[in-house]
């Protein structure tokens, strides 16, 4: 049985992002941007985006969104990621309410309008609804729990009680929690804080 004793989960930052604007809460940032290709660039100079993204350009809008506030949010909590380093304590878990409803409506469309006899794997992959999560994790380095959560109500409050549980179940460390479309996304870091003995024992061994 896994000891859970004294574990607290903290909210460690916060990244939004919508069609217009993005931000992080606890560093109190908030600025427009003029697109999400002008978007990507900002993160990218102000290095929030530590690397280039390969084919960031082929993404859906929502794994943009997704990306985008996940870089935010790991930023707003100072944590620094690497796409080439995969870290298996971090995870994510997301929700959407209109799941990938429109990633389906445009790959569908762009079948019909091939005669139905060729479709686009560059659509196609993101007809599932958590390819945005699985893009954010590879960018970012994200090598532990990835999941989808369906939902009715309450999306925001549902990701972030999965998120807690994973942690509380010692499968991962770190948890991103995103709340996304193909509009907005909000995505919440949340850490296991460590417990009296662990923080004792850190600081021994640093003296």
């Amino acid at each position: 049985m896994k000891n859970t004793e004294n574990l607290k989960i903290v909210k460690a930052g916060v990244g939004w992002v919508t069609h217009d604007s993005f931000g992080c809460e606890n560093k109190k940032l908030s600025y427009k941007h003029e697109g999400i290709k002008s978007l990507y660039s900002r993160l990218r100079n102000d290095s929030i985006f530590l690397a280039d993204i390969k084919n960031f350009g082929r993404f859906d809008l929502s794994s943009k969104m997704v990306c985008c506030a996940a870089a935010l949010a790991l930023h707003d909590a100072g944590f620094i990621y690497s796409a080439l380093e995969k870290r298996e304590t971090f995870g994510i878990v997301g929700t959407s309410e209109n799941g990938s409803l429109d990633s389906n409506e445009k790959y569908f469309r762009d079948y019909v309008a091939e005669g139905r006899e060729l479709a686009r794997g560059n659509l196609f992959i993101y007809t599932l609804p958590s390819s945005a999560l699985a893009e954010a994790a590879i960018c970012l380095g994200l090598g532990g729990p990835m999941l989808y959560v369906g939902t009715d109500t309450d999306y925001t409050e549902s990701v972030l009680r999965r998120a807690r549980a994973i942690i509380t179940q010692q499968d991962a460390e770190t948890m991103l929690a995103v709340n996304f479309s193909d509009k907005n996304a909000t995505c919440y870091c949340l850490k296991k804080e460590p417990c009296a003995a662990e923080r004792l024992k850190s600081e021994g061994d640093r003296a």
